[in-house]
C-alpha cells in the first residue's frame, strides 16, 4: 500500500508539474497584459473626468469692468459695466456702490446687456459727486456658481 501512494503522489505531482506550469505562465502573461490594460483605460477614464469636471466647475471670472479700476474719471459714469468670462444671471446678481465715507449709493436694478449675457450693466439713479468709490459686486453664472469681488474708481475733482 505504502508503494502505491507514493507512486500515486507522484505520478500526479510529474503529470501535473510541466503542463500547467507553461500555462500559469501564459495565464501571468495574460492577466498582466489585461492588468495593464485595464490600467490605461482607467488612467484615461480619469483623465477625461477631471477635464469635464474642471471645465464644468469653473466659476466666472470678472475680465474687465467699467468704469475701470483705479482711474480717475472728470465724467460721471451714467452706468457700472462688469463684463465677465461666462454669462451671468442678473436677477441673482448686483452690486453695492460706496462712496468714501462708506456711505451707499443708490443704483438701478441689475440688467444683462441684451447682446452680452457675459455683461452685468447697473444704471446709476444721479450723477456721482467727486471721490472715490468702492464696488462690492456679486453674480451667478448660468450655471449658479457664485463669485464676488471689490474693486475702486474715481470720479476726479
Amino acid at each position: 500500500m505504502r508503494s502505491l501512494a507514493i507512486t500515486v503522489t507522484a505520478t500526479a505531482t510529474g503529470v501535473g508539474s510541466r503542463q500547467p506550469s507553461e500555462n500559469v505562465c501564459d495565464y501571468v502573461m495574460k492577466e498582466t497584459e489585461m492588468s495593464r490594460n485595464i490600467i490605461a483605460k482607467a488612467a484615461l477614464a480619469a483623465l477625461v473626468m477631471g477635464a469635464l469636471a474642471s471645465s464644468a466647475d469653473a466659476h466666472p471670472k470678472l475680465m474687465s469692468v467699467s468704469p475701470a479700476t483705479d482711474v480717475s474719471s472728470k465724467v460721471s459714469p451714467r452706468e457700472i459695466k462688469l463684463n465677465f468670462s461666462e454669462g451671468v444671471i442678473a436677477k441673482f446678481s448686483g452690486l453695492e456702490l460706496k462712496d468714501e465715507a462708506g456711505k451707499t449709493i443708490t443704483t438701478g436694478v441689475p440688467v444683462n446687456d441684451p447682446g452680452d449675457r457675459k455683461q452685468l450693466v447697473v444704471p446709476l439713479t444721479a450723477p456721482l459727486m467727486a471721490g472715490r468709490y468702492t464696488v462690492n459686486w456679486h453674480a451667478v453664472s448660468e450655471d449658479t456658481h457664485r463669485v464676488k469681488g471689490e474693486y475702486s474708481f474715481e470720479v476726479a475733482r
